[in-house]
């Protein structure tokens, strides 16, 4: 029954292909639906065949988002607080328990979200993309984007889950109310809507989503600019509209906040935001000397000096200096692969702090370890204004110490993140074991609605679901394949058509002008994004090797399924020209 009501509401949301054409040809615009549909299905039968990796272990990402989704499922908000709590975004943790409480399984729930990101991708280009075929070629580019049956992060309980989508709509819709200037307000009153609930939605799921920004921004910019659109933009009845999108977008935020004040009396999104734990990193982080490894933000020199300085800190130096430290600099050297001579990177640092905090009764409410930030952070800066300890400027956030010996490297590693992307090299097709106690790979089970891999399975799988799980991998092992022969290929193809759009600027129709602005506003924004995750790479954990990067694959196929359409309808008008 539950697929049935799936595959329904899909085909119901794929029928606006049809709706949104002006003229339809009906056999046509029948024939391409039921191919988009069919493909839909086909690809969740794929994908049916991959079990959830249960990771227990990991109780600072999977295990807390599971924790956090079984608490609201249950209708106690975030639960009781400790120093996990408030730590990361609770959308993801939200959308579980949403999928929990309608029965429906968290991979399949993940994959149609997808497909409806997809569906609404495709539709955002009908004002240039006149054809149900065309646009039936963006969707089927987008769909089987590999990345989405990657194992590596959409097998587990982790955001990096819905982000892509997350992405896509955000991005679909900015792009279709670009090139919808022409529109009245009602008429565009659904993308109003969607960029700002997604746009909302987005930024609760993690806490680094100011990359966004920069292609709305150039948006803003092009409205000023651009003829065409600042006469159609520009009156009171055009901008109302753009007033409820940033309401749109701050209600959610507002919400989790009002619901943080009732449970933790805490007004805010994450502690990861501008709180007192924001201003101790930052106070810790601005203590010289800095380590010569440009991951490590507090060296175990820093942190000796600052002991003595900072009373409060001190309290921590028992726990801190011994089972924690080791603890999360093994982690730090397992992870990035490199020695760490005890030393803890950016990545774990802050986990370890909190920790501390935590074991040392801290963290029992949020107004007691709200104090015990403020004295860290209070105390240590003294001491820096004091001349007590040698410091950088005054810091209230986590972002590390800029430094010239960063720019080469991270341009090095934005280089390499391009070329990864394009060749989709991070697709792993391997699933791996479950970790963690028995009761927790029990409430993955429950609250997932998921198979665990095979090592934690009820019983023993049969030969032929073994049989059946075979065929589907190589099946998606055959498509990361043409993905990765071709996308390289195209992307080249992509840059020369949009060298030449420019070529021929003073030609191009209004239109065809926005296009290219939204094209540059999502390349823009990829750009953005990978450039963010090269530093965070050089200076904290490796984001390219974990597949952060992976929300930019579900643009890329988007951008690839445009290119491939306004390519063939680039050579049919050729032809047609030179025939007659």
């Amino acid at each position: 029954m539950i697929l049935f009501i799936i595959v329904t509401a899909l085909f119901l949301a794929l029928a606006v292909f049809v709706a949104g054409s002006q003229r339809v040809q009906l056999n046509g615009g029948v024939l391409s639906l039921s191919i988009a549909v069919s493909a839909v299905v086909f690809k969740l039968w794929l994908v049916s065949w991959q079990d959830l990796i249960g990771h227990g272990t990991a109780g600072h990402d999977d295990f807390l988002f599971l924790r956090l989704a079984a608490f609201i499922a249950e209708g106690e908000w975030l639960g009781v607080y400790d120093h996990l709590t408030l730590i990361k975004g609770p959308f993801y943790a939200i959308w579980m328990a949403l999928l929990y409480e309608l029965g429906i399984p968290l991979l399949l729930g993940n994959q149609l979200l997808y497909a409806f990101a997809s569906v609404v991708a495709a539709i955002s280009l009908r004002p240039v993309v006149k054809s149900d075929w065309g646009l039936l070629i963006v969707f089927l580019v987008l769909l089987f984007n590999p990345m989405t049956f990657s194992l590596g992060h959409v097998a587990r309980v982790d955001r990096f889950g819905i982000y892509p989508a997350q992405t896509l709509l955000v991005h679909a819709c900015a792009v279709g109310l670009l090139l919808r200037y022409s529109q009245t307000v009602r008429e565009n009153m659904g993308w109003f809507f969607g960029l700002g609930v997604g746009l909302g939605l987005f930024l609760i799921t993690r806490e680094a989503a100011f990359w966004v920004y920069p292609g709305l921004i150039l948006v803003a910019i092009a409205a000023i600019f651009f003829p065409e659109l600042k006469r159609a933009a520009f009156s009171r009845h055009r901008l109302t509209p753009w007033v409820w999108v940033f309401v749109l977008a701050m209600i959610p935020s507002q919400l989790v906040s009002f619901a943080n004040w009732k449970a933790y009396e805490f007004w805010g999104v994450t502690e990861y935001g501008n709180t007192t734990f924001a201003s101790a990193y930052g106070a810790l982080n601005r203590v010289l000397p800095k380590s010569s490894n440009l991951r490590v933000p507090v060296s175990k020199e820093v942190r000796t000096l600052v002991y003595a300085q900072s009373p409060a800190f001190a309290e921590l130096e028992t726990l801190f200096e011994g089972t924690i430290a080791d603890g999360w600099s093994l982690t730090s050297q397992i992870e990035l692969e490199q020695e760490m001579d005890g030393e803890i990177a950016g990545g774990w640092f802050m986990w370890a702090l909190r920790d501390a905090a935590f074991y040392n009764l801290k963290h029992q409410w949020f107004g007691k370890s709200e104090g015990f930030y403020r004295k860290v952070a209070d105390e240590i800066n003294t001491a820096c204004d004091e001349g007590k300890l040698e410091c950088l400027a005054e810091r209230n956030w986590f972002g590390p110490v800029l430094s010239t010996d960063q720019f080469i490297p991270t341009m090095k590693t934005f280089g390499a993140a391009s070329v990864s992307l394009v060749k989709f090299s991070q697709y792993l097709p391997e699933s791996s074991e479950s970790t963690g106690q028995d009761w927790m790979l029990a409430m993955f089970r429950d609250y997932t609605g998921e198979r665990l891999s095979i090592n934690w399975q009820d019983r023993a799988p049969t030969e032929n679901y073994v049989k059946k799980q075979i065929q589907a991998e190589r099946a998606l092992l055959k498509i990361h394949k043409q993905y990765r022969q071709w996308v390289p290929i195209l992307a080249v193809g992509l840059i020369i058509l949009l060298v030449m759009q420019f070529a021929r600027w003073r030609r191009l129709t209004p239109i065809d002008k926005l296009l290219v602005l939204g094209v540059i506003t999502v390349v823009g924004n990829m750009m953005a994004y990978t450039l963010m995750l090269s530093f965070m790479e050089i200076t904290s954990v490796l984001t390219i090797k974990h597949q952060y990067i992976y929300p930019n694959h579900a643009l890329l196929c988007w951008l690839i399924g445009l290119g491939l359409v306004s390519f063939f309808a680039g050579s049919r008008r050729f032809l047609t020209e030179k025939l007659n």
